[in-house]
């Protein structure tokens, strides 16, 4: 029967199929194409175990659309940094742009280019490390107040429920102050929920939504940073070092209905992935305990070197930052993403010569557990990072670039590390956190969860 299907779609496909002849993958049927592969796991799974079946090009059809899959650092290169020209970003635009509305994720160029400078978005004030350092004390102070309601709380808890919300507050605080208005944490949720779905919908059919508590929830995201931008413009505080002021301040280039799509972004972009990367680091941690305990007494040390710690006794503390790249490495939430060949020209990969709006998938955990780079890929061990790991794999390298890499690659990235340190060391450094239940993953808004995680929080004895 699949002899016969596979016919009937070379027949119907048969010179699409010829423009990608020879490129290995499974055998497409009629009318699917391979989309039943997809149902044997996870399909961030499936496309990195693809490697080792075809190499580092596969080729995979969703019905008579053909997509390239890619598991080879030099191929993603030439797509994300060396050729990065001869791509833009299509899916999930679509899906998105109800949600997101004018964002660095859902432009391309020239649009993308003309706000992504200085003076065109927050992220590249200038003396960025040194704004960036000083809000240390804004973290550590969300982190602590929702903590000691975590530690109060009998029996286990949604942990991913609980680090969402930190960095909801945290992002916030940062960027428009901690006497923001932030418009309501399940609001944000809400908005994401519909951006999973329209993700998964076919692009085909997509429609604008028409559900009244989604139009609610977007009216009182919105106008939250609506109101702190005209607070800001119109009551200016000289000495408010949140970033929206300290960007006001500066200079800058761009509407405030464009600033309030970019403060906006800051959860589309960080929140979601941002809060996987934390809860997956404690799932880690709770499975290596060796590494847990010494992660606690370098914390612990820390602690008694200097109470009030800082970003420079963080750094000291290189544990934390090791065992986060690590986790990252190992579990990217973001785990595969998209671009597709410039709709007016051609371009080659891999020596081919691939037609115009090609879809082309990324895709990170097979380069980054590829035995060729890394000793032991599988195996969780933060020490890798020690003594030149860090330089020799930074991020956005060619088997490290949890955020991507190139032109392209996530302006957030720098404020995401580092509020995901200060969120880990503020919290182990007064409890450990052990981990229970399904490792089931799910999607969300593109970014792996495990929704089904529960956590105990167990303070450390002084």
């Amino acid at each position: 029967m699949a002899g016969i299907f596979g016919s009937l779609f070379r027949m119907r496909y048969g010179a699409l199929m010829k423009k990608f002849e020879g490129i290995p993958g499974p055998t497409p049927i009629y009318p699917v194409g391979t989309v039943t592969d997809f149902a044997k796991g996870n399909p961030w799974d499936i496309c990195a175990d693809y490697e080792k079946q075809y190499g580092g090009m596969t080729l995979v059809w969703f019905g008579g659309e053909p997509t390239l899959v890619l598991n080879d650092p030099n191929l993603i290169r030439d797509v994300l940094v060396t050729k990065a020209d001869d791509y833009y970003k299509d899916y999930p635009i679509k899906a998105l742009n109800p949600v997101l509305r004018n964002t660095l994720f859902n432009l391309n160029s020239p649009e993308l280019d003309k706000l992504r400078k200085p003076h065109s978005h927050p992220l590249l004030i200038e003396g960025w490390d040194q704004w960036l350092n000083s809000q240390v004390p804004v973290i550590k102070s969300v982190v602590n107040r929702h903590l000691s309601n975590m530690l109060a709380t009998e029996g286990e808890l949604e942990i991913l429920d609980k680090i969402q919300r930190i960095c909801f507050e945290v992002f916030n605080s940062c960027t428009c102050g901690p006497d923001f208005e932030d418009g309501g944490f399940e609001n944000f949720y809400k908005i994401s929920e519909m951006a999973t779905f329209r993700m998964a919908t076919p692009q085909a059919v997509l429609i604008p939504p028409i559900s009244p508590s989604f139009h609610n929830s977007m009216r009182l995201h919105y106008g939250a940073y609506e109101k702190a931008v005209k607070k800001a413009r119109q009551n200016p505080d000289p000495a408010a070092n949140n970033l929206l002021s300290v960007f006001l301040r500066q200079g800058t280039e761009i509407s405030d209905t464009q600033l309030v799509d970019f403060l906006s972004e800051f959860h589309a972009g960080g929140n979601i992935s941002s809060a996987a990367g934390i809860v997956n680091t404690f799932a880690l941690l709770n499975s290596h305990p060796e590494v847990e305990k010494k992660l606690h007494r370098e914390l612990t040390e820390m602690i008694r070197q200097k109470p009030d710690y800082d970003v420079a006794s963080i750094g000291e503390t290189s544990l934390v930052d090791h065992v986060l790249r690590e986790s990252l490495r190992l579990i990217p939430p973001v785990a595969m993403f998209g671009r597709n060949v410039r709709k007016d020209r051609t371009t080659t990969l891999g020596g081919r010569e691939l037609p115009p709006n090609t879809a082309v998938m990324i895709v990170m955990k097979a380069v980054q557990r590829s035995a060729s780079h890394w000793k032991n890929p599988d195996q969780f061990d933060p020490d890798r990072w020690a003594n030149g790991g860090i330089e020799s794999n930074p991020v956005g390298s060619d088997y490290f670039f949890p955020f991507g890499r190139g032109p392209r690659m996530c302006l957030g990235a720098k404020i995401a590390m580092f509020t995901m340190k200060i969120i880990l060391a503020s919290i182990l450094s007064k409890a450990a956190v052990r981990t229970s239940g399904s490792s089931k993953s799910v999607l969300h808004c593109g970014v792996i969860e495990t929704k089904e995680l529960k956590a105990a929080l167990v303070p450390h004895q002084r």
